[in-house]
């Protein structure tokens, strides 16, 4: 006995199927079930030649947006409201939203194709004023990033990043969060002038990042790279190579707190005297211990040869 599961999708209509099989040639009875989800009424954003907009939701949500692409089709924003696709955002999530509302932006071309948007202004407001508001952008493979919101009489106001999801909900302020800490890169020590780069790594999720500060003053991201896993700063080569000699505090800024290291650039000479130090002691006179040491041995040795041949004569 077997299982095989199709899947088609056309636009936003999604179908599953499920069949039992034998293996023989035999006439069998096949179970199928089908899930039809209709979308063919588009929840689209008429926009103008400026890529500006709004419009009312089904749900009640009211939008506004501008920077839209009208050359790459028709702007549509779905509220998803399919109560397995919820559960899954509200277990990606992990609890940071309270009360999550989702939304599909997206693209619609000519040929019914789904293009993800990307660098549209999205004004949103939910029917439901939000006192703590926080969005969140949703990819198909479940990663987060935590988005900067503006929030004006209850209307917020967010950037869209090419992800196809967004959530908007009340930030979960129950949850007792740890501060961030460095887990690697503390302590380190440089050489005024070194050009190289240098890095540490917090322990805060890569969707909480903020900023990086250096000695208690905002660091220009120019100076610096940040990637994920969990936040890893690396401040550039050329910009190592003009910090001062002495002790310097980073600070790598998340939602949840800042994680802080000191970090020590050592004046050149310094350094130099470290490793060029003369030696003391013994070991400072070792290679005169030594001529002289093979010095009396070769005298000892033509001593006794000479001595040997008087007794010979």
């Amino acid at each position: 006995m077997s299982a095989a599961m199709l899947i088609c999708s056309c636009g936003m209509t999604a179908f599953a199927a499920e069949a039992n099989l034998n293996t023989d040639t035999e006439p069998k009875d096949i179970g199928v079930y089908v899930k039809y989800v209709d979308n063919t009424v588009w929840n689209t954003v008429p926009t103008d030649e400026d890529g500006e907009g709004s419009a009312t939701l089904p749900d009640g949500t009211e939008v506004g947006i501008s920077n839209a692409d009208k050359t790459k089709g028709r702007l549509v924003i779905d509220p998803i409201t399919d109560k397995e696709a919820l559960d899954w955002i509200n277990s990606v999530t992990d609890g940071k939203v309270k009360t999550p509302q989702a939304f599909h932006i997206y693209y619609l071309d000519n040929n019914g194709n789904l293009i993800n948007a990307n660098g549209i202004s999205v004004s949103m407001k939910p029917g439901n004023t939000l006192q703590n508001p926080v969005v969140y952008s949703l990819k198909s493979d479940g990663s987060i990033e935590l988005l900067s919101a503006d929030v004006k009489n209850g209307m917020i106001t967010f950037t869209t990043d090419g992800s196809p999801y967004y959530v908007l909900g009340e930030k979960d302020s129950t949850i007792s969060t740890l501060p961030p800490e460095i887990i690697k890169g503390k302590g380190q020590s440089i050489v005024a002038g070194e050009n190289k780069e240098v890095s540490f790594t917090s322990n805060a999720a890569f969707s909480d990042f903020l900023r990086v500060e250096l000695d208690g003053k905002t660091l220009d991201e120019k100076y610096y790279t940040v990637k994920e896993g969990s936040t890893i700063v690396t401040l550039k080569a050329d910009y190592v190579a003009t910090l001062s000699v002495g002790e310097h505090t980073i600070g790598i800024v998340s939602t949840n707190g800042t994680a802080t290291t000191t970090f020590t650039v050592k004046a050149k000479t310094a350094v130099d005297n470290d490793t060029d130090s003369p030696q003391t002691g013994d070991n400072s006179n070792m290679a005169l211990w030594i001529a002289l040491l093979a010095a009396s041995m070769f005298g000892f040795a033509g001593t006794a040869v000479y001595s040997k041949r008087k007794r010979v004569r």
